[in-house]
């Protein structure tokens, strides 16, 4: 088995992972996306706390006027 035989074979692999495994069903999967949805997944879950936590005091001042 020569060198130059698996220099090919792992410039294939390189080539081929890039484009396969970076997107599936019209997904994608880079690196990139991924520290996107990780980023958007924090602000929801912010968003989320911070509307419990009006509501609750919403519901609190509405109690406090009867």
């Amino acid at each position: 088995m020569s060198p130059y035989l698996i220099y090919n074979w792992r410039r294939q692999y390189k080539r081929l992972s890039e484009k396969q495994f970076n997107n599936m069903n019209g997904v994608d999967y880079s690196k990139q996306e991924s520290e996107e949805i990780r980023k958007l997944k924090r602000e929801i879950a912010d968003l989320k706390e911070e509307r419990d936590f009006l509501k609750k005091a919403a519901a609190y001042f509405s109690n406090q006027n009867r």
